[in-house]
């Protein structure tokens, strides 16, 4: 089982950016906590062009794998 968390949002927008993220992860034998923190985050608004309009190559062929 999992437990995650998101405090002290910032808003970006049109958009709320969590500043803390804790997960809890609970095992068998075992529990692993892990925490996030972020203080002056940057958000890069425009994107390379090669970025924006990227196509996969034609003669690339995709696998699908199943979760």
């Amino acid at each position: 089982m999992l437990r995650s968390f998101y405090r002290k949002h910032f808003n970006y927008g049109e958009h709320y950016f969590p500043m803390e993220i804790s997960t809890t992860i609970f095992m068998d034998k075992d529990t692993i906590f892990e925490e996030i923190f972020y203080k002056k985050p940057i958000f890069n608004d425009t994107f390379p062009e090669e970025v924006r309009n990227f196509e996969i190559p034609e003669d690339i062929e995709i696998e699908e794998i199943k979760w």
